[in-house]
């Protein structure tokens, strides 16, 4: 099991466009099993704004930050595969760090687009390439969501 805890604040409200605002936001998350689990903590935060042109009632900028720390359990199956397998050693799983910007546009009442763009540092904890057994390397990774309403 895990244990977490979510938080949603507004920090700013535009006294004159009232739906205009930024809000703060935080999610941790940990576990106090992690000989079981792959992630044994969590933390992403960041900021989202509501309206930021005026007269965009219904799109929505985000900025966030993550961090998640692989579990000791995890660390150590790395150590000891590297000890006792007499092959090339792999990386040791660590920890992943993460900045994301987003952008939700309202292009209809019916139809949303969001663009998205992460920087990935230290994926999967660190992870090794399958075809090279180094980390694989930092990433950026770009996407784009749409909603249609019908």
């Amino acid at each position: 099991y895990s244990v977490y805890a979510v938080m949603d604040q507004a920090v700013w409200q535009d006294p004159e466009e009232s739906d205009r605002s930024v809000n703060f936001f935080a999610r941790a998350m940990g576990t106090p099993l992690a000989d079981r689990n792959l992630i044994a903590f969590s933390l992403n935060a960041g900021f989202t704004f509501h309206e930021p042109f005026l007269h965009r009632d219904d799109d929505t900028f985000g900025i966030a930050m993550g961090y998640t720390r692989v579990s000791g359990a995890a660390s150590d199956a790395d150590r000891d595969t590297n000890f006792f397998s007499g092959a090339a050693p792999i990386p040791v799983r660590s920890s992943e760090t993460f900045i994301e910007v987003t952008y939700q546009y309202e292009v209809a009442p019916w139809w949303q687009l969001q663009p998205d763009i992460q920087y990935v540092f230290n994926p999967g904890g660190g992870i090794a390439n399958p075809d090279t057994g180094q980390r694989v390397k930092n990433e950026t990774v770009i996407g784009l969501r749409t909603n249609i309403l019908f």
